[in-house]
C-alpha cells in the first residue's frame, strides 16, 4: 500500500529532485534548523542566481534575524526571490509570484515526504484519517505584490497601457487559492501524505476599484467547506493599508504593532509573507472598503493521493458572528450554483419573458435584413467570433503535471479582451469573471483551441457586455473536439457600443444564458456588498 502511495506522489517527487527544482527552489533535503543555516541557504541561493542567466532562484526559509526589521512575525514563513536584472526573465512562462507559491508548497510537501517516519509507516493508516475541525484563521494567508516598490516585478506585470496585466493576476489567484486550501487540509502530521488539491471552479471575480500600479497584497482563507470541497475567499487590497489595519488591530488589543513595513527586504529582494500567527489574521471588514480592489471566490476539491478519488477535508468552525456571515455566503454560493445548473437552457426552455425577448430580437434582425433598420447600428453575433489554437507545452504544466488552470484562464482572458476591443472599437475595461468550471484536465501535448464570442450586449446607453470563451481539446487524427472549459467575462467601455443581434436559435440561447449570468452577477455583487457591510457592523460591535 505504501508503494502505491509513493508511486502516486512520484511525479511531484521527481520534480522536486530535478535540477530545475533544486536550482529554482534552493532547497536541501532537510529544513533549516537555525537562523544561521537559513541565512546561509539564502546566501548560496543568491550566488546561484547571479551565475544563472535564465532562472528565477528563490529561497524558501524562515525569517532570519537579518530580516527581523522588515518581517517581524512569529511562526510565519518568508519566500524571497532575488532582484533579477536580466531582462530576458520577463518572458518566463509563469509569473514570478506563481513560481514562488509553487516552490513554497512543494518545499512543504518535500519536507513531509522525505521524513524517515513515512518509510516505516503503514500507508493504510496514514490516508483518509479522521478530519479535524479548523478555524478560518488557520488557513489565512497573504502574498505581497510590490508593484510600486519593485521595478523588476512591475515590468513583469505591466501591459501595453502601463496598467496591470490582469491575465498574470489570474494565474496568481489560482495558485494562491491552492496554497490556502493546502493549509486548511494540513493536519500537522508528518505521516500523512499531502492531498491532491485541484481547482473545481472560479465562481466569481469582481473588480471593485481600479487596479493601479502600487504595492498590493492578496489575502485569503478557506471560508466554507463541504465534504471534499472548499471555498477559498480572496481579496486584493492596498498593501500599506493592510499593514496599517493590522497595526491598528494589534494596538487595540494592547499588543506590539508588529507588521511588515515594506514588502521588499533590505537587500532588494521580493518578500512574500505567509502569515502563520493566528493573532495576525484579518477579515475583509478590518480593511477600509476603498482599499479592497478585487474579490474572488474559488472552489477547490481534495483528492486522495493514491486513488485520486474525492476525499474528506477538515471541517470548518466559524468563531464569530462575522465569520458566520462569511460561512453562510459560501453555503449560499453552492446553492446558487446548483440552482443555475438546474434551470440551464440546456435543460429547461426559456421563460415566457425570455421567449418574448427572443421574438423581439428576431423582428429586429428581420427589419435589418429588409433594410427597415440600418445594419450599421447593430453588430451581428457571428461577426464577433475570434479564435486561437495552441499546443500545450511542458512549461505550461502545474505541480501535478497537468496544464495549469491559471494559464488557461490567462489565455482565455487575453483572447476575450482582444475580442472585446474589436467589438467596442475602443479599449475595454474588465469588471467581472463569472463561473469558470474546469470540466476536464488538460494534458501536456494537447492541441487546445480557444473560441471567443460576444454573447450579450444591449448597446448604448448601457456600457457593459458579456464575452464567452470556449476551450476545446482537438484530436489531430480524428478531428474530434472535447470542451474542457467555458469562461465568462464582463467588460465595460466608456465609448458608446452597438447592440448585439443574434441570428440563429443557438445564438439566441447564448444571448439569454449570458443575460442570465449578467443579471445574476449584478444581484450577487449587491448581496456581497450588503454582506460586507453586515460584517463591518458586527466587527464594530466586537
Amino acid at each position: 500500500m505504501f508503494h502505491r502511495a509513493m508511486r502516486a506522489l512520484s511525479p511531484g517527487l521527481a520534480f522536486l529532485r530535478s535540477p530545475l527544482a533544486l536550482r529554482v527552489a534552493g532547497l536541501s533535503s532537510t529544513p533549516a534548523t537555525s537562523s544561521s543555516s537559513s541565512s546561509s541557504s539564502s546566501s548560496s541561493s543568491t550566488s546561484s542566481a547571479s551565475s544563472s542567466s535564465n532562472l528565477d532562484c528563490a529561497t524558501v526559509a524562515s525569517s532570519s534575524a537579518a530580516d527581523a526589521s522588515h518581517h517581524a512575525f512569529k511562526g510565519s514563513s518568508l519566500v524571497k526571490i532575488p532582484h533579477v536584472h536580466n531582462r530576458s526573465n520577463t518572458h518566463r512562462s509563469r509569473s514570478v509570484v506563481t513560481q514562488l507559491l509553487w516552490m513554497e508548497r512543494l518545499a512543504k510537501e518535500k519536507q513531509d515526504l522525505l521524513r524517515p517516519a513515512i518509510a516505516s509507516g503503514d500507508a493504510a493508516s496514514i490516508i483518509n484519517q479522521g478530519a479535524l475541525t479548523k478555524r478560518m484563521r488557520d488557513s489565512y494567508s497573504e502574498i505581497h505584490l510590490p508593484f510600486g516598490s519593485l521595478e523588476s516585478l512591475r515590468d513583469d506585470y505591466t501591459n501595453v497601457y502601463g496598467t496591470i496585466r490582469f491575465g498574470k493576476l489570474l494565474e496568481d489567484i489560482d495558485a494562491f487559492a491552492a496554497n490556502v486550501a493546502y493549509k486548511h487540509c494540513d493536519d500537522s502530521n508528518p505521516l500523512t501524505p499531502p492531498l491532491t488539491i485541484v481547482t473545481a471552479s472560479v465562481d466569481r471575480i469582481d473588480i471593485l476599484n481600479p487596479l493601479t500600479m502600487r504595492d498590493l497584497a492578496l489575502m485569503g482563507f478557506v471560508s466554507w467547506v463541504g465534504t471534499s470541497s472548499m471555498e477559498v475567499s480572496i481579496w486584493l487590497v492596498d498593501a500599506h493599508e493592510l499593514h496599517a489595519a493590522r497595526a491598528e488591530k494589534l494596538q487595540a488589543q494592547g499588543k506590539p504593532a508588529l507588521f511588515v513595513t515594506s514588502p521588499v527586504t533590505a537587500d532588494g529582494e521580493l518578500g512574500i509573507l505567509d502569515i502563520g500567527s493566528p493573532e495576525l489574521y484579518l477579515t475583509p471588514s478590518e480593511v477600509p472598503c476603498r482599499n479592497i480592489l478585487l474579490t474572488a471566490s474559488v472552489t477547490m476539491v481534495a483528492r486522495d493521493p493514491v486513488t485520486q478519488k474525492a476525499t474528506n477535508v477538515n471541517r470548518l468552525e466559524p468563531e464569530s458572528p462575522e465569520e458566520r456571515v462569511i460561512f453562510a455566503m459560501g453555503a449560499a454560493n453552492k446553492l446558487r450554483r446548483k440552482e443555475r445548473a438546474a434551470r440551464s437552457l440546456s435543460k429547461m426552455p426559456p421563460t415566457a419573458e425570455e421567449s418574448a425577448l427572443v421574438h423581439d430580437l428576431f423582428l429586429k434582425r428581420a427589419a435589418v435584413q429588409q433594410r427597415h433598420l440600418d445594419a450599421a447600428n447593430f453588430v451581428m453575433m457571428r461577426d464577433t467570433i475570434m479564435s486561437s489554437t495552441t499546443v500545450c507545452q511542458p512549461q505550461d504544466r502545474n505541480i501535478h503535471h497537468r496544464i495549469f488552470g491559471g494559464w488557461l484562464m490567462r489565455n482565455a482572458y487575453e483572447l476575450a479582451w482582444a475580442a472585446s476591443h474589436f467589438y467596442a472599437r475602443a479599449p475595454p475595461v474588465f469588471v467581472a469573471l463569472d463561473d469558470i468550471s474546469f470540466q476536464k484536465p488538460v494534458e501536456i501535448g494537447s492541441i487546445l483551441s480557444y473560441t471567443s464570442q460576444v454573447t450579450f450586449a444591449r448597446g448604448f446607453p448601457h456600457k457593459s457586455f458579456h464575452v464567452s470563451v470556449r476551450a476545446d481539446i482537438i484530436d489531430p487524427v480524428t478531428g474530434r473536439q472535447e470542451t474542457t472549459n467555458v469562461f465568462h467575462f464582463v467588460f465595460v467601455c466608456e465609448k458608446p457600443i452597438k447592440p448585439l443581434l443574434p441570428e440563429t436559435y443557438e445564438e439566441s440561447m447564448k444571448y439569454l444564458e449570458s443575460m442570465r449570468r449578467y443579471i445574476d452577477g449584478k444581484l450577487l455583487t449587491k448581496r456581497e456588498a450588503e454582506a460586507r457591510e453586515e460584517q463591518r457592523r458586527l466587527s464594530a460591535k466586537l
